[in-house]
């Protein structure tokens, strides 16, 4: 089973993971590590006990800035951790993807997974008055 964790700057991991389980119920393969709180002030050392703990599975960590601190401290524990997948850019479409994806690699899940959250990012005025525009046309 595939691991996922989501690691940010404070308490970002936290909150997501708690929508993404509203939305989706409990997940037994989702984890949040909230960087720079008191709770996980030793954020390095908590990744690489999770890592360690899932070392026969795959583990997809989503961080929240790509080359913020957190995503680079988990960047230079690739070499370490031949099972960590990092993607930055963290959003819940994106979670909710990863979770229920049933591709037949994870490479392929991980490729859908980042379409999936890029193409849930609109400027919902825009597409609101595309969406209008092409049903007057119609009539």
């Amino acid at each position: 089973m595939v691991q996922v964790l989501i690691c940010t700057h404070e308490e970002m991991a936290v909150g997501v993971k708690k929508t993404a389980e509203f939305i989706m119920g409990p997940q037994k393969n989702l984890h949040a590590i909230a960087a720079y709180t008191d709770e996980h002030l030793d954020y390095q050392k908590m990744i690489a006990e999770f890592l360690a703990k899932h070392s026969s599975e795959p583990v997809v960590v989503l961080t929240d800035i790509l080359g913020g601190s957190v995503n680079t401290t988990l960047g230079k524990m690739l070499d370490q951790y031949q099972n960590l997948h990092i993607i930055s850019g963290v959003n819940l479409p994106m979670i909710v993807q990863l979770l229920l994806s049933n591709e037949k690699t994870l490479d392929e899940t991980i490729q859908k997974t980042i379409a999936e959250a890029k193409n849930g990012i609109q400027y919902v005025n825009q597409t609101l008055t595309k969406q209008t525009s092409s049903l007057s046309d119609d009539f």
